[in-house]
Protein backbone atom coordinates (compact mmCIF):
# COMPACT_ATOMS: atom_id res chain seq x y z
CA UNK A 1 0.00 0.00 0.00
CA UNK A 2 2.72 2.47 0.97
CA UNK A 3 4.61 2.22 -2.31
CA UNK A 4 1.37 2.64 -4.26
CA UNK A 5 0.65 5.87 -2.41
CA UNK A 6 4.16 7.14 -3.17
CA UNK A 7 3.91 6.22 -6.84
CA UNK A 8 0.56 8.03 -7.02
CA UNK A 9 2.07 11.09 -5.34
CA UNK A 10 5.04 10.91 -7.71
CA UNK A 11 2.65 10.73 -10.69
CA UNK A 12 0.68 13.74 -9.44
CA UNK A 13 3.85 15.76 -8.80
CA UNK A 14 5.31 14.82 -12.17
CA UNK A 15 2.08 15.64 -13.98
CA UNK A 16 1.76 18.91 -12.09
CA UNK A 17 5.34 19.84 -12.97
CA UNK A 18 4.75 18.93 -16.62
CA UNK A 19 1.48 20.86 -16.69
CA UNK A 20 3.19 23.87 -15.15
CA UNK A 21 5.99 23.71 -17.69
CA UNK A 22 3.48 23.51 -20.55
CA UNK A 23 1.56 26.44 -19.06
CA UNK A 24 4.75 28.51 -18.74
CA UNK A 25 5.75 27.75 -22.34
CA UNK A 26 2.22 28.54 -23.54
CA UNK A 27 2.27 31.76 -21.53
CA UNK A 28 5.56 32.81 -23.14
CA UNK A 29 4.16 32.17 -26.61
CA UNK A 30 0.99 34.12 -25.77
CA UNK A 31 3.06 36.97 -24.37
CA UNK A 32 5.12 37.09 -27.58
CA UNK A 33 1.98 37.22 -29.74
CA UNK A 34 0.39 39.83 -27.47
CA UNK A 35 3.60 41.88 -27.44
CA UNK A 36 3.80 41.94 -31.24
CA UNK A 37 0.11 42.97 -31.41
CA UNK A 38 0.73 45.77 -28.92
CA UNK A 39 3.63 47.10 -30.99
CA UNK A 40 1.38 47.25 -34.05
CA UNK A 41 -1.49 48.89 -32.15
CA UNK A 42 -1.43 52.66 -31.64
CA UNK A 43 -0.90 53.45 -27.95
CA UNK A 44 -3.90 55.77 -27.68
CA UNK A 45 -6.24 52.81 -28.38
CA UNK A 46 -5.05 51.08 -25.21
CA UNK A 47 -6.48 53.77 -22.93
Amino acid sequence: MGSKVWSTIADILFNHDTARRIAVEGGKNLAKQYDSKLKIMPLNKLK
